[in-house]
């Protein structure tokens, strides 16, 4: 048996009792000295519900290159781009940043994007999937805030499986 006292950040996490034989009896304690227990608040973030890893299997998340980004002129919202997916071969794809990007943002860049979604369509044309993007949080509910873009930090091959 040994004790064990790991720092993360402020908090102190001591784990006391710790034997390979006797796991279950492991008893953990976290202190956050910075933090009175009565002023811990309740997360306003919500989480969406679990998905089995059979539903995750299900997501087809590829690596593709913009070849062409275009603002259509019947939308205030839409950015169109031509997407390279090697193999999978090239496909059309509608994203709402034109409110916070140009097109020049996106050409020759590796993106990661949703390629089995059901096409939806936009305009006179389809979406044959989704570019993966970090929505921002500025506590507002409801608030449409600028999405962060994901590009790949190295080139892979387009087409590349995402996990």
């Amino acid at each position: 048996m040994f004790d064990c006292a790991i720092f993360l950040s402020k908090t102190f996490l001591t784990i006391q009792k710790i034997s390979a034989q006797h796991l279950d009896s492991a008893s953990c304690t976290c202190y956050n000295p910075a933090v009175e227990e009565t002023q811990l608040k309740t997360s306003t973030i919500s989480q969406k519900n679990s998905i089995s890893y059979n539903d995750f299997e299900k997501l087809d998340v590829r690596v593709g290159t913009v070849i062409e980004a275009t603002s259509p002129e019947w939308s205030n919202k839409l950015l169109k781009f031509t997407v390279n997916f090697g193999e999978l071969g090239m496909r059309t794809i509608f994203s709402g940043v034109k409110k916070w990007y140009v097109p020049e943002d996106f050409i020759g860049k590796q993106f990661c994007f949703l390629i089995n979604l059901e096409p939806k369509k936009m305009g006179e044309e389809q979406s044959q999937g989704m570019m993966l993007m970090a929505d921002t949080e500025d506590g507002n509910p409801g608030d449409i805030q600028q999405p962060t873009l994901i590009p790949l930090q190295q080139p892979v091959a387009n087409g590349t499986v995402v996990r």
